[in-house]
């Protein structure tokens, strides 16, 4: 969930991975539909709901909010999946933002990185 993901995965990245095989045909209509975002191509694997969060506005992130400090409280135990695709890396306070990751996923969620 940290960010909004850029996706980046080629078509012949997709077709040599097996698992992405069936995405390769339509990976650049999928990248072209959400501005080069990963936002279609999770959506056809199954996401119902995706939100994004990034410190600014820059790439239109759902929520903003600075993982550097703990995230509000409202916001725990909402996701059954956080997905974070390189945003952890440039956090200072590391403990603080993986704490909040693990506070905002529901009780069986799983977290990505």
């Amino acid at each position: 969930m940290p960010r909004r993901q850029h996706l980046y995965l080629s078509r012949e990245e997709a077709d040599a991975s097996g698992v992405l095989r069936p995405f390769a045909e339509t990976l650049e209509t999928l990248k072209s539909a959400s501005g080069g975002y990963s936002e279609t191509f999770l959506r056809e694997l199954g996401a119902k709901e995706i939100v994004s969060l990034d410190y600014s506005d820059y790439e239109e992130a759902t929520l903003l909010h600075d993982l550097n400090q703990p995230v509000p409280k409202e916001w725990e135990e909402d996701y059954d999946l956080i997905f974070d695709g390189g945003s952890l890396e440039h956090v200072f306070q590391f403990p603080t933002a993986l704490s909040s990751c693990m506070r905002m996923l529901k009780q069986g969620g799983h977290f990505v990185s």
